[in-house]
């Protein structure tokens, strides 16, 4: 997709030809239903954004990456669907956001670190 130009019809013709596309419009992409909840099942396992369009034909170079993000985090919102290793709002599991609780966490990950050397004899 041209920055601004919208799709050629050559580009609209190929995307109508997808399964996972329902309609095209000069700018505008509707998704089939169905593709909607298989990339949503895809990305709750942990597959990227990118992969899972690109198997479906929806190719960055064509619809655009930026596209592809905004629908996944639209579809995530709706579904409050979150890869692993996410907890809703989109934080890593275990991040520290703010850095408040670094230090206790950098205490207690090096106290597990000597147990566990001491467990194991080193």
């Amino acid at each position: 997709m041209s920055r601004g130009r919208g799709f050629t019809a050559r580009q609209r013709a190929y995307l109508l030809s997808l399964p996972a596309v329902r309609s095209v419009g000069a700018v505008r992409i509707r998704y089939s239903e169905g593709f909607r909840e298989e990339c949503m099942r895809r990305y709750g396992r942990g597959e990227s954004p990118r992969r899972i369009f690109s198997d479906a034909g929806l190719d960055p170079e064509i619809i655009g990456a930026k596209r592809i993000e905004r629908c996944i985090a639209r579809w995530r919102k709706e579904s409050g669907v979150d890869p692993p290793g996410r907890v809703p709002g989109g934080a890593v599991r275990g991040e520290v956001r703010d850095g408040s609780d670094f230090g206790a966490r950098l205490d207690a990950l090096e106290r597990d670190v000597k147990a566990l050397r001491e467990a194991v004899g080193i």
